[in-house]
């Protein structure tokens, strides 16, 4: 009979990871090891929602923010909060049930993602049960492009793309491609991708710059939302 503490460390979790405000939803689900930092997963949220890391992102459980620091187009220091490559998934999903935020390409006044994917542990299982991690499970719908802003734009340009009548329509046909189909979504490539996670988590990110000694030297830890005081740091 095994030890609660080596249960603990034969675990896959089974998460639901949904676009906030997607009508009908867009969604996937993906297996993953207990052992996952956030960034690991950043990574992963990046290959199932066919993203290319090229914006700013955070993790928020709401307690605290978890990323990392980059600088903005205006040159100034941005913190990202805890540092996502120290973080487990088990410190902001512990049990089914628990959920937990993605804001990716961030908006540098609020700290808001213009997209926002909401995850949720629905199943903790015995490794022994289900093997393969990391692994998409499934889902629906084809992922927004990641520079339309928001959700909001994306069904707009959908909207454009569907009908020639409307004065949007080319920008739209350019910007998706005018045979984009809303629906589609290949599992076998996502998992492809995954397969291939560390030659995907050695491209570089194009959002991030290392801050200067100059910028980082006297700022305070906080920004964004921090400096309205509506959620204090981790210490």
């Amino acid at each position: 009979m095994s030890t609660e503490s080596e249960s603990a460390l034969d675990q896959v979790y089974r998460l639901k990871v949904s676009v906030l405000g997607s009508r009908p939803p867009i969604w996937r689900r993906l297996q993953i090891g207990q052992s996952t930092t956030l960034n690991d997963l950043h990574q992963m949220l990046q290959i199932v929602m066919n993203w290319e890391k090229r914006y700013p992102y955070q993790f928020d459980d709401g307690l605290f923010w978890y990323g990392q620091d980059f600088i903005d187009d205006f040159d100034q220091f941005v913190p990202g909060g805890q540092d996502d490559t120290e973080t487990l998934l088990t410190e902001v999903a512990s049990q089914v049930g628990a959920s937990f935020d993605y804001n990716y390409h961030l908006h540098l006044i609020t700290l808001e993602g213009l997209w926002l994917l909401r995850i949720q542990a629905e199943e903790i299982l015995p490794a022994t049960k289900a093997p393969q991690v990391p692994r998409c499970l499934g889902g629906k719908r084809a992922s927004p492009l990641e520079d339309i802003p928001g959700i909001r734009d994306y069904e707009d340009c959908l909207m454009s793309l569907r009908n020639p009548k409307y004065p949007r329509h080319q920008e739209a046909c350019e910007l998706l491609g005018a045979d984009f189909d809303p629906e589609a979504f290949d599992i076998d490539e996502v998992n492809r991708r995954l397969a291939m996670l560390e030659t995907f988590r050695r491209q570089p990110e194009s959002w991030r710059k290392k801050p200067s000694e100059a910028l980082a030297v006297g700022r305070p830890p906080m920004g964004g939302r921090w400096l309205y005081g509506s959620r204090s740091r981790k210490s």
